[in-house]
Order: C-alpha cells, then structure tokens, then sequence
C-alpha cells in the first residue's frame, strides 16, 4: 500500500520497527507492509477512499490494460536498485526474494518498451544493480542519475 496514504497506530512501528530509510523514495512501503505482515498484521487497502496523488511523470495503460507510471531517471534508478538490493539482502522468503529481481527486471523491460533502449538506460540499470549488490544505499549523489 502506498505509504503516501497510509494510517498506522504508533504501537506498531514499536514492534515492526520505521520504514528503512536506506530505500529513500521507492519500495520503501512495499518492504514495511511484508515485514509487518510477517509480525502477523494485517494490511488493508480502502477502495471508496480517494487522493490526488501524482506519483509518476507520465501516465500509460500496458497491453493488459492496467495503468502505469513512467519515471525519470531519478527514480528509476531508485526502484530498480531498491527492488535489486531487497532480492539480495532482506529477510524475506527466497519466493518474495525472487519476486523483487524480476520487479527490477522487469521495470528496466518496461522502460525499455516505451522508452526505447539506449545506452544512458542501460548504463542506469547497470548502475542500480551495481549499487545494489554493493549496498550503496545512498541517496544524496547526484551523479549516478545520469
């Protein structure tokens, strides 16, 4: 669920511990809501609720007809890295560990899909999965954004 739009009593923070903030910007929820799911909490999303939020530069439906975000580089980088470095390093099951590397995967595809393939791209990708298996996890370099 969105952290965005999220609603969470302090006692649970106090036993699933704060969203690592080593993730900066993307999957940062997504990893919260495994973790506190493993703690035996519930995570609940409420369709009837509604708010404008712009999380992606621009808008597109795949071949499947679901809506999608594109990025800039900033943070595809991000996500790819992120997804990267939680198949790698997380506690999670080897089946969620393997769910995160094809997350990555296949964001990269899907930029590729609609962006076109360059180098600039493929240098990012490389990038993010470098920094991943490295854990250089920040967030504050500018130029591996390229």
């Amino acid at each position: 669920i969105i952290s965005s739009g999220t609603l969470f009593l302090n006692s649970v923070f106090q036993e699933v511990g704060m969203m690592r903030s080593e993730l900066f910007i993307d999957v940062v929820d997504t990893e919260w809501c495994l973790r506190a799911q493993q703690y035996g909490f519930k995570v609940f999303l409420a369709n009837n609720i509604y708010m404008q939020h712009s999380i992606g530069d621009q808008v597109f439906e795949d071949s499947n007809g679901q809506t999608k975000m594109m990025h800039n580089n900033f943070r595809k980088y991000f996500i790819m890295r992120n997804n990267f470095y939680l198949s790698l390093y997380s506690n999670f099951t080897l089946k969620r560990k393997i769910k995160f590397f094809l997350n990555g995967l296949f964001y990269f595809s899907t930029v590729v899909k609609f962006d076109g393939f360059s180098i600039n791209l493929f240098t990012l990708f490389l990038r993010s999965l470098w920094d991943a298996i490295i854990k250089n996890m920040d967030s504050e370099s500018s130029d591996k954004y390229l």
